[in-house]
């Protein structure tokens, strides 16, 4: 009855209002999408280690995955066929994926009623769930070092080698997924380091890790350039752009991922609205307690798991560029550890008031709730009724696609002017409505239209919000998405 609990929850914030929420693709889920469907139908081969070009900033900030990356996402399409909900499940699942690793599986490890209940604030959480909605290039990158690391501290907990070495494998195995996976995958020796060394379980790890990171030995030898990409360009080295100016740089980042939690969140309209703190305040609070708790004796084995998740992906974040500060989606990993220290919290001070307050028993199941209707709130009432939202997730490509589907449903000829939406490929993208019209986005739409600064006669333009012709064509806020220029003797 738990676990169905658990999966209601999360399903309920991750897979409803998926339409009204995110109204189309953002563009590097565009290109991304583009991708998959390529080798769902065969018109690209898929080879699994080989760097694939990834996002529409590729040219300048690098961004490639590795081919058994895409294998997801190809295959969700493959069986689902081509819509924005199939390609969201292939972030969704994952995202599920990961609420489950907590509870049920991680109940012997960490405690049936903290794993239950660290389990609903992940499930509610408005960071993970907007995540988890789009984003699997992080969803599944972080899903294998989650489990990876729940596996290495079960290794511990049981004294046997066999999770220590599965666990590092999945750890390992994330990080040509995902760069910011790196920081996790060596931090979780930490677990078989303290209080004292376990030398079989070390060994272990050793192994698994190895075998685990092949995939990026492979890439680093065949392919350098694409692989340290956008390591380069996206690290906090090259946004100083200068060695000395590194340690102001990594300071400004301490103090944005500080505030990331509670106080000011991700600048980026995709990945939140501007600035919302990644936590509610009910779950915000209570993380706090749990993490003055596990600081007080941060070597029991559960609580430093706790701190290690928590802590490795704010290095990642803390190693990147300041630009994008602080960036959820990049410290994703982070999410499960604050459900986690929000549910030790929660029920320590539970047991600390128990004797002197009588409704204390009642405060993780008030704080739940109130971490429930924040985060509906915010999801559900004020992230579609903001312009940032629409305008991150592709909803002028939409709104467009669906003007061109209606002239030329009535038998005019349509030219979209580059001035109006600049990237056709995610223009073709929001018109596909087949694996084969997804995959040859960018050089064919699945609507004939033409692809220029000017319409000849007889045929529609779509021109810019700044062109003094035609209709203008607004979106719910009023604003001019652009402008629609009936062919000459038309009205």
């Amino acid at each position: 009855m738990r676990t169905l609990v658990v999966l209601a929850a999360a399903f309920l914030f991750r897979a409803s209002a998926t339409e009204t929420l995110l109204p189309g693709f953002n563009e590097d889920e565009a290109y991304a999408a583009r991708n998959a469907a390529r080798f769902a139908t065969g018109a690209e081969q898929l080879e699994p280690l080989r760097l694939y070009p990834h996002g529409i900033s590729q040219a300048l900030l690098g961004g490639f995955q590795p081919g058994f990356f895409y294998a997801w996402p190809a295959t969700v399409l493959r069986l689902a066929g081509w819509s924005r909900t199939a390609w969201r499940l292939a972030s969704i699942l994952p995202s599920v994926a990961m609420v489950l690793l907590l509870y049920p599986l991680g109940a012997r490890l960490l405690g049936e009623r903290t794993a239950f209940l660290a389990a609903l604030f992940l499930a509610v959480s408005r960071w993970h769930a907007s995540d988890g909605r789009w984003g699997w290039v992080v969803v599944f990158a972080t899903l294998l070092s989650l489990a990876g690391m729940l596996l290495v501290g079960t290794a511990v907990r049981m004294s046997r080698p066999c999770p220590a070495l599965l666990g590092a494998a999945l750890l390992g195995l994330a990080v040509p997924c995902y760069g910011a996976a790196a920081p996790p995958a060596l931090a979780s020796a930490l677990l078989l380091l303290v209080p004292r060394p376990k030398p079989k379980l070390l060994a272990a790890w050793v192994t698994g890790l190895s075998l685990g990171l092949v995939p990026l030995i492979v890439a680093a030898l065949s392919q350098p350039e694409a692989l340290l990409a956008r390591a380069r360009a996206a690290s906090v080295v090259s946004d100083a752009g200068s060695i000395a100016l590194v340690p102001l740089f990594l300071a400004g980042n301490l103090i944005h991922y500080a505030g990331l939690f509670l106080v000011s969140g991700d600048p980026l309209a995709w990945h939140t609205l501007d600035r919302t703190p990644a936590l509610d305040l009910a779950s915000g609070l209570a993380f706090l307690a749990g993490l003055g708790l596990v600081l007080r004796r941060p070597s029991r084995p559960s609580r430093l798991l706790a701190l290690v998740l928590l802590c490795a992906p704010l290095l990642a974040g803390l190693l990147a560029q300041v630009t994008d500060a602080p960036n959820q989606y990049r410290v994703g990993l982070a999410a499960p550890a604050t459900a986690l220290l929000a549910a030790s919290g929660v029920l320590a001070a539970a047991r600390l008031l128990r004797g002197r307050v009588r409704e204390a028993r009642f405060l993780p199941a008030a704080a739940l709730l109130a971490s429930f209707g924040l985060n509906a709130y915010f999801l559900f009432v004020r992230w579609p009724s903001s312009p940032g939202a629409f305008d991150g997730y592709g909803g002028r490509y939409t709104t467009l696609a669906a003007d061109v589907e209606n002239l030329h449903a009535a038998g005019i000829p349509v030219v979209v002017s580059p001035a109006a939406v600049p990237d056709r490929l995610c223009l073709d993208v929001a018109m596909a409505r087949s694996l084969a019209d997804a995959a040859s986005a960018g050089t064919r739409g699945r609507l004939p239209y033409g692809w220029a600064w000017q319409a000849p006669g007889g045929a529609a333009l779509i021109a810019s919000a700044s062109d003094p012709r035609g209709t203008p064509r607004l979106d719910r806020w009023g604003r001019v998405l652009y402008r629609v220029v009936a062919p000459s003797g038309r009205p």
